[in-house]
């Protein structure tokens, strides 16, 4: 054998024994395996009743009328859910009511100041002490410890002077509302 030949075959020889020493050193190394566990709890949906409508009542043909959100004809809304969670309130709030007798519309109109927002538990719009804030504007609320809260809703009717009798005027207003999440 010449040299080449012999220091080829140590150079292989050598290369085999280090990766037999390296696979038999791996089980000897430390190697250890953590395992955790991930969980969550999903908070109860939030339930939103309309518990009164706006009534404006009777109305007369070129005569607007008002109704605050402290009146006893004010709507309102209550929204139950998780005490202490955050979530968001979105009114769509119409333009007008619609008459499908009449074939005719009767004005609608919401100012900044035609919502209020209670966190006591009070269903009821003449005691709800709470002051005013616009219902295209909501935003953010945080529910009570008691998991409940109340959105009370007025609004202005305008007839035209010519406005038709009927006793059908109506419109959706929509509350839609989802937590905020953390």
């Amino acid at each position: 054998m010449d040299f080449k030949s012999k220091h080829g075959l140590v150079t292989r020889v050598s290369v085999l024994a280090l990766c037999l020493l390296l696979f038999a050193a791996g089980d000897g190394f430390a190697n250890d395996v953590g395992i955790g566990t991930t969980t969550a709890t999903v908070v109860a949906a939030l339930t939103v009743t309309a518990a009164a409508s706006l009534a404006f009542g009777n109305v007369y043909a070129g005569v607007a009328k008002t109704v605050a959100n402290d009146d006893a004809a004010a709507g309102v809304f209550t929204v139950a859910g998780t005490a202490g969670d955050v979530f968001q309130a979105f009114l769509n709030l119409p333009e007008y009511l619609w008459s499908t007798t009449a074939s005719q519309r009767l004005d609608l109109t919401f100012t900044d100041t035609d919502a209020a927002i209670d966190l006591t538990g009070n269903v009821d719009p003449d005691t709800h002490g709470q002051g005013s804030t616009d219902p295209r504007a909501l935003g953010s609320i945080t529910l009570p410890a008691g998991g409940s809260a109340a959105i009370f809703l007025g609004g202005k009717v305008t007839p035209k002077a010519y406005q038709a009798a009927a006793a059908d005027y109506t419109a959706d207003i929509v509350l839609t509302v989802w937590y905020e999440g953390t």
